[in-house]
């Protein structure tokens, strides 16, 4: 759900996640078995509780794992980076996912927008789709990415439909 100061949004961009299928497989493969290992262990907890009292804590772990694993799965199959230009803010966040990281800037605090070839962020994160992006939000002396899998000419026109629509 959006902030009440995005009513009225003057621009709205969703950018889907391009899917990345052997790491999105090999995610699946890796979570069924942790899932399958959350049945095991937790069969053994039911039955047999005072063998292994430190169970608990494996079992905590593992379904820990099994929920962030099933979560990147559902974000590269559904996630999408959704940035909306209201009147008084620019709202950036994540639809589609356990890790929503939204970010709001007003528009007094908003330094510098542009785009660029994202030389910065690692490959190996880049590779994963859980980082970088093409348009740089610069606000608080602090700097955003959005749009991990824009082309720059598309990001090109997002920026300047975002300076057009606040007068920058």
């Amino acid at each position: 759900m959006l902030p009440p100061d995005t009513q009225g949004a003057l621009v709205r961009y969703e950018a889907a996640v391009a899917t990345r299928w052997p790491r999105t497989l090999f995610m699946v493969l890796w979570s069924g078995m942790a899932v399958v290992m959350v049945g095991v262990l937790g069969y053994g907890l039911v039955t047999e509780p005072l063998r292994f009292p430190e169970l608990w804590l494996v079992w905590c772990a593992v379904a820990l794992a099994a929920v962030v694993g099933w979560g990147y799965v559902w974000w590269q199959l559904r996630g999408k980076e959704v940035l909306v230009l209201a009147p008084h803010a620019l709202v950036v966040h994540n639809a589609g996912t356990l890790f929503r990281r939204r970010l709001v800037v007003q528009r007094h605090e908003l330094e510098e927008l542009l785009v660029d070839d994202d030389a910065a962020t690692p490959f190996w994160i880049k590779d994963w789709g859980i980082g970088g992006g093409r348009l740089v939000i610069a606000h608080n002396g602090t700097r955003r990415r959005y749009g991990m899998d824009l082309d720059k000419a598309r990001a090109e026109r997002l920026a300047q439909a975002i300076r057009e629509a606040w007068g920058a």
